[in-house]
């Protein structure tokens, strides 16, 4: 079903909301890189995108890309400040125009994963200063630290997210290139997320397998043995402690009676928004066992 949008329209948060069919949300800004060039990028050839200088990376086995559809939350490139092979503090200015009827929003409201994964273009700007001739397919790109600040309510569908992302500086250890950066997310001019601390590398598959993995101080070991846990009385109970696909199914549908078996859960259309992500947002397995 396509939503009509009446001229004029604003979102619960009180920010416009867009007809994109007019193009009108387009209308005065340079564009970069389109929506056409960011999928080509994602599942195609980088020299078809950036040019001819980067031909050769199209020659090895992996490159830095950007996630495929539906993964893919990024509609456009409108500014940046970068050169190739010149490893200084760069920037890259991003949009991305949230879809009626998006798969993963509730209420028409996108859930706070897609706007923190809307600024994924770190990828593109690293890639663009062309990492990938030093990595020559061995090494490989991974996240390691942020620190993410909500300042507003989500946003929803119809408007556009902008993210100003800047890589600040840079350390090389042996053939490792560790980076580090922020982003600030608006739609329109009021500040929705901020990303400070971003800390990003590069690593080969050997020292991605002999990683420790999330590694505690001797004082944040202390600090968790002298926490005191809190107890919450539920309203109501189930007896009911494991739960396969198709009862986690009715979660994302909306129907908790039907996953806990219980009709006492039956919310009669009192808040529809009380239910899990989709499957394809949602990092749900296949069975789930309480204890």
């Amino acid at each position: 079903m396509v939503k009509e949008i009446k001229k004029g329209s604003v979102g619960e948060n009180g920010l416009r909301l867009q007809d994109f069919k007019t193009g009108e949300h387009v209308e005065g800004k340079e564009i970069v890189f389109s929506q056409k060039d960011l999928e080509e990028f994602a599942t195609g050839k980088i020299s078809h995108v950036f040019g001819p200088d980067y031909s050769i990376i199209d020659t090895y086995r992996r490159r830095v890309m950007l996630p495929m559809a539906p993964y893919l939350l990024v509609s456009r490139v409108t500014k940046i400040n970068a050169k190739l092979g010149e490893y200084k503090p760069s920037s890259i200015s991003t949009e991305y125009d949230i879809p009626y009827n998006a798969w993963y929003s509730t209420d028409s409201q996108i859930p706070s994963a897609v706007c923190v994964e809307s600024g994924q273009c770190d990828l593109l700007l690293i890639s663009y200063l062309g990492i990938d001739l030093q990595n020559k397919g061995n090494l490989v790109y991974r996240l390691l630290d942020c620190t993410l600040t909500f300042m507003d309510d989500l946003p929803f569908e119809g408007q556009t997210l902008r993210y100003d992302i800047s890589i600040n500086s840079f350390v090389r250890h042996g053939d490792n290139l560790l980076f580090f950066f922020n982003y600030l997310c608006y739609v329109e001019n009021r500040l929705v997320l901020k990303m400070d601390g971003g800390c990003a590398g590069f690593f080969t598959d050997e020292q991605l397998k002999d990683g420790a993995g999330v590694e505690y101080s001797k004082s944040e070991i202390e600090a968790r043995k002298k926490f005191k846990r809190k107890y919450f009385t539920p309203l109501l109970t189930t007896n009911k402690f494991s739960f396969s696909k198709h009862d986690l199914q009715h979660l994302i549908d909306g129907n908790i009676e039907k996953c806990f078996e219980d009709i006492s859960y039956f919310a009669n259309g009192r808040n529809t928004s009380l239910r899990i992500p989709p499957r394809r947002s949602s990092c749900l397995i296949e069975s789930l066992g309480l204890i």
